[in-house]
């Protein structure tokens, strides 16, 4: 939307049908052209006739040639499909590239190699698309890996100080649980290694938007974000990641960790990308975007943080970082289309009210006198139980 504070985004993950038939389905009932792809789906590799893991995948050098040929192949198909059935519609972009590696913060060192060169070749994918106007700057987005790992997989050779080793009901082994502070060092450390073999690589523009994911991850709340950043901005050895790595800021997943309002605000400073989506209080539970949380109140709370989003970061302390100006869409454990449909809907309110000047008077609303195309507006804020996961009556 021209003018508008964000651009709007959704992530090839919320569906698992075939890339193709999912970028043609955007392009024509939803008009929209910009997508964060996910390396790589279950339903992406079988078109590869890939029966291995992404990261099986993407560790081999010899797939990043062919990963950008078939993503190329799909992006044109279905903009010549669009076309022939009379849309005029935008160049396919893709703001940032999604993966799941969390072998980086594996103990097993042979795993986290492999998930090193996986986000090498991420890069180096971004870095081709970039050169064929697909993106305009190579983001990827990388989840930091988890605290835990399963007891059969663990390398206990007295590098991790206080590592705990029992059984969890949850995962029905045994497991060792790490300290969060030993693998934010030995995450920032191998992502030195990731950004020396880019530079033997001769590519030099690149960033990695870390993800607070909630639950036994590395970053999974406010206070591991801060150490994080404080880490990568006060030490020394890793000055030459400043300029390479930000945050994908994911306003559900701040929400559900009780980041608070202030940290969120703050956190800004490090933003490169961001994600979006309505939950009922639980990770990967995602919901369309109203369905708990109303979209036609700007005081609601939960998606307050999109009105910041009107402005760039400020310089200060972003060493130079991207920002993707895109607001995606990220609905985990979703296959069903038309909540993507009805999420871009909302979104799309919500982009056009704050691309309106600010009223003087009451700015308790989207500043819109609809709601966004599809959806009745409450007349009030409904109450939410979280607890029990359904709207109350007031």
């Amino acid at each position: 939307m021209k003018n508008s504070p964000f651009e709007i985004s959704v992530l090839s993950s919320c569906s698992d049908r075939k890339l193709r038939s999912l970028l043609v389905e955007l392009l024509t009932v939803s008009r929209i052209s910009m997508v964060d792809i996910y390396l790589l789906r279950r339903v992406d590799l079988d078109a590869f006739g890939h029966k291995a893991t992404a990261l099986e995948f993407l560790k081999q050098d010899s797939n990043v040639g062919a990963a950008v040929d078939w993503l190329l192949k799909q992006f044109a198909e279905a903009e010549g499909i669009a076309a022939k059935n009379g849309i005029d519609a935008d160049r396919i972009m893709v703001p940032a590239l999604a993966t799941f590696l969390p072998e980086i913060a594996w103990s097993d060192k042979a795993a986290a190699e492999d998930a090193i060169t996986g986000l090498v070749n991420a890069v180096r994918i971004g870095h081709r698309l970039r050169e064929e106007h697909r993106m305009e700057f190579p983001i990827v987005e990388m989840v930091c890996g988890t605290t835990v790992e399963h007891r059969r997989r663990a390398l206990l050779e007295g590098e991790y100080v206080g590592a705990t080793d029992h059984w969890d009901k949850r995962w029905k082994e045994a497991i060792i649980e790490y300290p969060a502070d030993s693998k934010r060092e030995l995450i920032l450390d191998r992502l030195r290694l990731v950004r020396r073999r880019l530079f033997d690589a001769g590519i030099h523009d690149w960033a990695l938007a870390l993800e607070l994911e909630p639950g036994s991850y590395v970053l999974d709340d406010e206070s591991a974000v801060r150490h994080m950043f404080e880490d990568l901005l006060t030490r020394s050895k890793y000055k030459i990641l400043r300029k390479h790595v930000g945050l994908n800021f994911d306003i559900a997943h701040m929400k559900i960790a009780g980041v608070s309002d202030s940290a969120i605000e703050d956190f800004r400073r490090w933003m490169i990308h961001s994600h979006v989506c309505d939950h009922p209080g639980m990770h990967t539970r995602d919901q369309v975007l109203g369905t708990w949380d109303p979209v036609d109140r700007s005081n609601a709370g939960f998606y307050g943080p999109l009105k910041s989003f009107t402005e760039a970061p400020d310089v200060a302390g972003r060493e130079g970082l991207p920002w993707s100006r895109s607001v995606a869409i990220e609905l985990e454990g979703c296959n069903r289309i038309m909540w993507i449909h009805d999420s871009v809907s909302a979104l799309r309110h919500m982009q056009r009210a704050l691309s309106k000047p600010k009223r003087d008077t009451d700015d308790s609303e989207w500043l819109l006198d609809t709601p966004h195309e599809g959806v009745d507006a409450p007349k009030t804020d409904p109450v939410i139980d979280r607890k029990n996961r359904r709207p109350l009556e007031d």
